[in-house]
């Protein structure tokens, strides 16, 4: 898939995103790096290209430029007059279209659609969640936890005797999957604030008589307008919690979203 990039190195017209540049998807790609898949122009309808092409002619350029498959079309009729023309101008080789629709009828080929036949239907769900499936996702989910920091090898937390542990879960109302994982290895008191809830003071006379925090930030995003679901209300509680405790933090979420968690340095352990 080409993006709708402006990449002044390889296109120097202006408002010509490298979806659109036959020096990008012809030249660079198919020429110099003999890609021979099939290359998908990024949705048509988004403002990197619509915003200065026409329903149909952004269609129109996008096959041009050595494309074969155009994506989230306004207009499929008007694009295929568009292109209609190109061809009858002599802009649009033919020949470049009948290998467009061969690469993708080949690639129909290469996935057996030709002896297509529907899928019954009647233990759909048992077919798709068998127990070797469901194992495979365990496995996959166990390899995706990521230890970033454990400072004076905090983690794995040893000497429970010691420590007198409090689970903060951010987002929740009601003990969640997370903290009764934690009270399984040991006895944790729980605790949660909601995510408009900026103010730390009620929560630290609570965890006064804990040496051990874990802060759970719980129901994100995969947004990142919306900041993956960190509010401004969860970054003013954090960084007055983990001034004031030994904190560990477990995120749910993309990495990404670290970048809206304060003081993230300051934090014993973090996964």
């Amino acid at each position: 898939m080409v993006a709708h990039l402006q990449v002044t190195a390889f296109e120097k017209n202006k408002n010509t995103a490298t979806t659109l540049s036959s020096t990008v998807v012809t030249k660079l790609l198919k020429e110099e790096m003999g890609f021979k898949g099939l290359i998908f122009t990024d949705a048509l309808n988004m403002k990197g290209v619509s915003k200065f092409n026409k329903p149909g002619e952004v269609d129109y350029r996008a096959l041009k430029a050595g494309n074969d498959v155009l994506l989230f079309s306004e207009d499929v009729p008007l694009a295929i007059e568009k292109i209609k023309e190109g061809i009858q101008k002599g802009e649009i080789d033919s020949n470049e279209v009948y290998a467009h629709c061969k690469k993708i009828l080949l690639a129909k080929k290469w996935m057996n659609l030709d002896t297509w036949k529907p899928v019954k239907i009647d233990s759909i769900y048992e077919d798709l969640h068998t127990k070797e499936a469901l194992l495979l996702q365990r496995h996959l989910i166990e390899a995706s936890i990521t230890i970033l920091k454990k400072k004076n090898n905090i983690l794995p937390i040893k000497r429970l005797d010691t420590l007198r542990i409090a689970s903060v879960a951010i987002g929740e109302t009601t003990i969640n999957a997370f903290q009764k994982r934690l009270s399984s290895y040991t006895k944790v008191k729980h605790f949660f604030v909601a995510k408009t809830d900026s103010s730390a003071d009620a929560l630290l006379a609570k965890l006064t008589d804990y040496n051990l925090v874990i802060v759970h930030i719980a129901k994100t995003s995969i947004s990142t307008v919306k900041h993956f679901g960190i509010t401004n209300a969860t970054t003013k509680l954090l960084s007055n919690l983990v001034k004031a405790k030994s904190c560990i933090i477990a995120i749910d979420a993309s990495p990404y979203s670290l970048e809206y968690i304060p003081h993230i340095d300051e934090f014993k352990g973090v996964v």
